[in-house]
């Protein structure tokens, strides 16, 4: 399905995201493309996110691999699946927060002014990506389940633990994909951090 082909496309992204920023060893010429590249991600997954939202919504086919990792998630308890996700959500996008935080807090000390303004720029839109995230699984269960044919007989909980699977596997495929790109963004600005302190025998 079409959006099995665009979650596997971000896969791509986020995995080229995340290898060239551990193992590049030519710093300079990868900060002239890394804002780009992940700020490029960053959208792609934010529209990713708001096309599947109306797929949801709309209920229509969300594609294989949503399904497949809700059904994995929730393992046929939507309410055990839908705590375990909202920990999982909650707990790993509070540590990237912080550590976007951190990272830019670290590149404001350091002399590399272009490396602190790309970090910034990009943790900016990673941040907004993380709320846009959070409104849409909201939305998702919400309106999902007000607008679910069977709420006349199942009500709104019996239709919200209907889309319970679709909509924490969309919700995780679209964290782990962004948490993989951040993950990478912070690898490589403390390997640029490290580099220039031995380079001055710090």
């Amino acid at each position: 399905m079409f959006i099995d082909i665009l979650i596997t496309a971000n896969l791509a992204i986020s995995l080229y995201i995340f290898f060239a920023a551990m193992f590049t060893k030519n710093f300079e010429k990868f900060l002239r493309v890394f804002p780009s590249i992940f700020i490029g991600g960053v959208v792609f997954r934010m529209v990713l996110n708001l096309f599947i939202t109306s797929r949801i919504l709309s209920h229509s086919g969300t594609g294989a691999i949503i399904e497949a990792v809700g059904g994995f998630v929730t393992g046929g308890d939507s309410f055990a699946g839908s705590v375990v996700f909202a920990v999982f959500i909650l707990t790993a996008h509070i540590v990237v927060i912080i550590g976007a935080m951190r990272i830019s807090a670290v590149m404001g000390k350091q002399s590399n002014t272009d490396l602190h303004k790309s970090v910034n720029a990009c943790m900016r839109f990673a941040i907004a990506e993380i709320l846009v995230l959070f409104i849409t699984i909201a939305v998702n269960f919400i309106a999902g389940a007000l607008l679910h044919p069977a709420i006349e007989i199942y009500g709104f909980t019996g239709a919200a633990a209907d889309l319970a699977p679709i909509v924490v596997g969309s919700g995780i495929c679209m964290s782990w994909l962004a948490i993989m790109s951040l993950f990478g963004a912070g690898m490589f600005a403390t390997r640029v951090v490290t580099k220039a302190r031995e380079n001055a025998g710090v």
